[in-house]
């Protein structure tokens, strides 16, 4: 079992236009790639349950092992938008702050050209093979293999 971390932020742009708008909540987990020697650092990265599939910043993704097995783009919801991305194949293990980690797992990831974007934890050969449970009333966020 991993233990995810919640974070509530305020958006700067939105809180001027919104006063009473509130705060974002964002669920996030830590993530550690494989390298030629052995695991990288800890990243955290957004549990993000809108992603199909994980999209790692640049910074990140040239110091670990990874294979290109293509091109594509990512796109948000402003469909002119797109960021031409290489699409690899990575290992990672997931892991919290008590010390609990995943068994390594392969993914296929959207390896971005830049670091402006954050580190997204997509559904695709990640969260596809969690029970993930989010209890906003009691506080609790949590995924289980």
């Amino acid at each position: 079992m991993i233990e995810l971390t919640a974070k509530r932020i305020l958006d700067p742009e939105l809180s001027e236009k919104l006063p009473d708008y509130g705060e974002l909540l964002r669920i996030l987990c830590f993530v550690k790639f494989k390298t030629s020697e052995n695991w990288s650092q800890a990243y955290q990265g957004i549990v993000d349950t809108g992603a199909h599939t994980s999209v790692i910043p640049h910074s990140i993704w040239k110091g670990v092992e990874h294979e290109t097995i293509g091109e594509h783009y990512v796109k948000g919801i402003v469909p002119e938008n797109r960021m031409p991305v290489k699409v690899g194949l990575l290992q990672c293990v997931l892991l919290d702050r008590k010390g609990n980690f995943s068994k390594p797992i392969k993914i296929r990831a959207f390896l971005a050209p830049a670091d402006d974007i954050p580190l997204i934890m997509g559904f695709k050969d990640i969260l596809e093979n969690f029970e993930i449970r989010i209890n906003l009333r009691n506080g609790s966020y949590l995924m289980e293999l």
